[in-house]
């Protein structure tokens, strides 16, 4: 692999008398400005039979095109040998040395995953990529913004699809560490508690990452409430089509983490005990059903046992909700309301594949989410009332 043919990524800098001073070194997203130093890539390659193939592949979209050819490469030999080369003016050797480290990290992670899904997270410049061997292929997907990152890392997967961040990727963010903890066909919840909410990523059994915050809301409570929401889940997989041996299923319970930040920015986990369990009065108990409408679908309620329907209220679904759940509370106090059982049973068929866990958090985060906001609504309402 030969870098920086004929290029200096440096050339105008190095043409005005100029030399940049950072602590960031990476030249994927080196000084302050985060540039990348590869602006081309060209390969040669010799295969067992002895024949030569060669490409060139220019700028970021190239160096991701060359990573993805060389996923399948990696994850079928673990005899690959491959030797990176840079001429160019400035920093050619840690050019070299560094995309060196990405490709020997992307074939330790795909070898050692044999069999399995496997992703990659890599920055260059401001932007992040994840990059996924599956099914003797090599893909990738762009994310501009951590939070956009969460979605991509979320999107269901067939099977267990382990992630690996690269070293200088995500520095100062927990999803290393989380990464580091994630556990095959089992379900991991992460919580940190911040300023203003209580951050709360969870890996469901074949990877997928869901990630919301909780304002207002207390941590024993809340992980409870989830314990108890991750348990209904896994009755309901186990119910339906749980002895489907081409669906993988989370089969234990799962493990609770808090994100510890050290004073330097760096991330910890620390294992916390299983939350106690459900305990008739310890919150209050909102279960839905959804059913199959166009475009989304449409829930009826239950929130102890009085129903609300979607479809019968309209508009007026979310507010009567929430003024019943506010009805139902013994603290005037606002904070979140969790659901604790979803059946999406009726959504089932037109997914195409057997839904994972991820399928019903993203659910119950929008129902959720509709219905706080709801229920702000309705306390604000009755404050100015009061007033």
């Amino acid at each position: 692999m030969f870098v920086n043919v004929a290029a200096d990524p440096m050339r105008l800098a190095r043409e005005q008398g100029l030399q940049r001073v950072s602590s960031r070194i990476d030249s994927l997203g080196y000084s302050a400005l985060r540039e990348n130093l590869v602006l081309n890539v060209e390969t040669v390659a010799r295969n067992s039979w002895g024949e030569l193939v060669s490409a060139r592949h220019a700028g970021v979209e190239g160096l991701l095109r060359c990573l993805r050819d060389f996923l399948p490469l990696a994850h079928g030999n673990a005899g690959l040998r491959v030797a990176v080369r840079c001429f160019c003016p400035s920093r050619a050797e840690p050019i070299a040395t560094r995309v060196g480290e990405v490709l020997g990290d992307l074939a330790h992670h795909v070898q050692r995953e044999r069999g399995a899904s496997a992703r990659y997270v890599l920055e260059i410049r401001n932007q992040l990529h994840v990059l996924q061997h599956r099914r003797g292929a090599g893909s990738s997907a762009s994310a501009d913004s951590l939070a956009a990152l969460y979605e991509v890392l979320g999107e269901p997967q067939p099977q267990w699809s382990p992630l690996a961040i690269d070293r200088h990727a995500l520095e100062r963010t927990p999803l290393p560490v989380i990464a580091a903890r994630m556990t095959p066909w089992r379900c991991s919840v992460f919580s940190e508690a911040r300023a203003e909410a209580i951050a709360v990523t969870i890996v469901d059994e074949h990877g997928s990452l869901l990630r919301a915050d909780y304002a207002g809301a207390r941590e024993g409570t809340l992980l409870g409430a989830i314990a108890q929401f991750l348990e209904s889940v896994r009755y309901r997989q186990n119910g339906s089509g749980g002895a489907d041996p081409a669906v993988t299923r989370a089969t234990e319970p799962p493990r609770f983490f808090r994100l510890v930040r050290a004073a330097g920015g760096d991330y910890s986990t620390r294992e916390l005990p299983a939350p106690p369990g459900y305990r008739p009065g310890s919150f209050l108990e909102v279960q839905a059903i959804a059913e199959a409408h166009e475009g989304e679908p449409l829930f009826t309620v239950y929130c102890d046992g009085v129903a609300f329907s979607q479809r019968e209220l309209g508009a007026d679904f979310h507010a009567r909700l929430g003024a019943h759940i506010l009805g139902r509370r013994r603290e005037a106090s606002a904070y979140p309301v969790y659901l604790t059982d979803l059946d999406l049973s009726a959504l089932a068929p037109a997914a195409g594949a057997p839904l994972q866990t991820v399928h019903y958090l993203r659910h119950r985060q929008r129902l959720e989410a509709s219905i706080n906001a709801a229920l702000a609504g309705s306390d604000a309402i009755r404050d100015g009332l009061a007033i």
